[in-house]
């Protein structure tokens, strides 16, 4: 997605830099909380799994996949607890490398705020990130 902001000022666009990064730690809090449930129900799973193996129960082995592959979409259907860990651990490590790179672009663009230009400033933003900024 790519779209344009305007802000007054270099602090102004700061403070929205500050909003974003924010915004990506609450929801980080949400899916590490989330991560620790689907890890703790993996973990049993694993152990289950175990148990009854031992016992001379195991899974069939001609299971069909429950993943479709879409163009740029991955449909999973009815998900196992593995599959939805292994998608909230890329969404997360995704998630933080964002919040990295806002983080160290804020941090770039901070010292224009030391100072007291008086400009119009356009973001323009691709995939929620600022990629070109135009200072008028």
């Amino acid at each position: 997605m790519v779209y344009v902001k305007e802000f007054s000022g270099f602090k102004e666009m700061l403070a929205s830099l500050d909003e974003d990064i924010l915004e990506i730690k609450r929801v980080l809090g949400e899916l590490l909380r989330r991560m620790e449930v689907l890890r703790v129900r993996a973990e049993n799973e694993r152990a289950l799994k175990d148990v009854l193996s031992k016992m001379g129960i195991s899974q069939t082995q001609g299971q069909v996949s429950n993943v479709v592959n879409l163009k740029k979409v991955k449909v999973i259907i009815k998900p196992t607890t593995e599959q939805e860990l292994i998608s909230l651990e890329e969404f997360v490590e995704y998630l933080t490398s964002r919040m990295i790179l806002l983080e160290s672009i804020k941090k770039e663009l901070s010292l224009f705020s030391t100072t007291n230009i008086e400009a119009k400033i356009e973001v323009i933003y691709v995939d929620g990130l600022p990629k070109e900024i135009y200072v008028k």
